[in-house]
């Protein structure tokens, strides 16, 4: 049956592919570069782009390319918003900055990405979408087929591909810190050689050094920076660990001999044709994926719990707030240890979007919408921002986040069988998008007229003057031949 997948030619135990028609044909065959159980796993020269999911490799030349915009283009952004908090920290007070902002920006993308790892049938403009939030956090998150580079460059021959992309996972975070902290101290060069004046000593010409502990400060805000943007990447790189899903059913009837994909714990998805907790995934899982499961899910939210907690009456010293003002500075003065709950919201759609496979994508998309439900009435009832305008945005955010995981749970939880609904999946498809597209756009807009006052005025009077326009025009329009 075309869009099912049996283990063998005589087993009666038929699955539905995680990607149907597009990855499994008739009688258990596999098209589009796919093979192996489920067609989950990737043909020579094909990458696995998203688990079970796999797309045809570019050449060497055109792969490397394209790392290279993506880690820029991480590298930029988490720049500017090191940049950004920098200057908002020492600014001090408890005015809007437009670090504030970014962070709801940030959030709102990196949820957005949870929910398009859910495996059902995207309408093709919308799955574009959701990887082109994903390229913010491309070249953090090894989700632009490293395989297929590693299978072109020859370094899969030590470890499995698997293990490849995972190690790539924790340490890509590491990667884009030390290019944030050269960027950053680059163009601090360039400005200090641009504005410092020379001073003559000693018949020879010095430029004044800097404070000792400055460097030192920076590199901890950057740190934190970079810590935020890579939390739900470090977080479904340990939880992927635990992934499995059970494919044939042991003992099921009838006929259980011919259902040879059978294992008591199920096969891993980052690489299905891996038995799990068995072979060489046992020991990495235990070693690995435990220990960083651990501190990522439980460790970091204590800690952030903790040490907000144990400091919250300096939360109003400068010193204190140059340093850690990026972790509280958008939050009240009776609520500093928010981002604990943050970091608990991260994990529970993290989590709901790793073990998806075996949840099934309608109970998936169930979930994650009772998670968004339940965090947007925790957070209206404790107030915890200190400014309106970030309420209201992180609740348009969530609305936003809730509106489109119901809109996937009725109508993209099933299978397109018609013309009719195809239509109607590719006109749900354009909404969220251009809701979506609307919230980023108010976020951008909050970002320039807070960071760029001068712009933000000259927005309001020439939306002001377009709004005039317009209603001199619509007499006209109305009333058309008679006016």
């Amino acid at each position: 049956v075309v869009g099912y997948w049996h283990s063998s030619p005589r087993s009666v135990q038929m699955h539905k592919c995680p990607l149907g028609a597009a990855s499994c044909g008739a009688n258990g065959t596999c098209l589009g570069g796919h093979t192996g159980n489920l067609c989950g796993a990737c043909k020579e020269g094909y990458g696995l782009r998203l688990p079970l999911r796999c797309g045809k490799c570019l050449p060497a030349p055109q792969q490397l390319a394209v790392y290279l915009v993506l880690f820029f283009g991480c590298v930029s952004l988490v720049a500017y918003t090191v940049h950004a908090t920098l200057q908002d920290n020492q600014a001090g007070g408890k005015d809007l900055r437009p670090s504030d902002l970014l962070k709801v920006l940030a959030q709102f993308l990196q949820y957005l990405v949870i929910l398009g790892s859910i495996s059902v049938p995207w309408p093709p403009f919308l799955s574009s979408c959701f990887v082109a939030a994903a390229v913010v956090f491309g070249a953090a998150s090894g989700q632009s087929s490293l395989e297929c580079w590693l299978q072109q460059t020859g370094a899969s021959t030590h470890l499995p591909l698997a293990i490849q992309r995972q190690l790539v996972s924790f340490l890509a975070p590491v990667a884009v810190l030390v290019a944030v902290v050269a960027l950053l101290l680059g163009l601090h060069g360039l400005k200090r050689l641009s504005r410092v004046r020379a001073r003559r000593v000693r018949g020879g010409w010095r430029l004044p050094a800097p404070k000792p502990l400055q460097a030192l400060e920076r590199l901890r805000v950057t740190m934190l920076v970079v810590a935020f943007f890579a939390y739900p990447t470090l977080v479904k790189a340990s939880l992927s660990f635990f992934a499995c899903l059970p494919i044939d059913v042991a003992g099921k009837q009838p006929y259980p001999e011919y259902a040879v994909a059978t294992h008591r714990s199920g096969y891993w998805v980052s690489d299905i044709q891996q038995e799990c907790f068995a072979g060489w995934h046992k020991p990495w899982a235990l070693g690995l994926g435990l220990p960083t499961a651990a501190v990522l899910c439980v460790g970091v939210p204590a800690l952030l719990l903790w040490f907000l907690v144990a400091n919250k009456h300096r939360t109003s010293d400068p010193c204190f707030q140059e340093l850690y003002g990026f972790v509280y500075r958008n939050y009240t003065d009776a609520r500093p240890w928010w981002e604990a709950v943050w970091a608990l919201q991260t994990v529970a759609l993290t989590a709901v979007s790793v073990f998806h496979f075996a949840l099934k994508a309608y109970y998936s998309l169930l979930l994650l919408g009772l998670v968004l439900l339940l965090s947007a009435a925790v957070q209206q009832a404790a107030k915890p921002y200190r400014h309106r305008q970030l309420h209201r945005l992180h609740m348009a955010g969530t609305c936003c986040l809730y509106l489109n995981s119901w809109l996937a749970l009725n109508l993209f939880s099933f299978e397109v069988d018609g013309p009719s609904l195809s239509t109607l999946h590719t006109a749900v498809g354009a909404v969220m998008v251009a809701m979506d597209a609307a919230f980023v756009a108010c976020c951008v807009y909050g970002i320039l007229g807070v960071a760029h006052p001068r712009l933000q005025a000259a927005l309001i009077k020439g939306a002001g003057w377009v709004k005039s326009r317009a209603l001199m025009l619509l007499p006209c329009c109305i009333g058309g031949s008679h006016v």
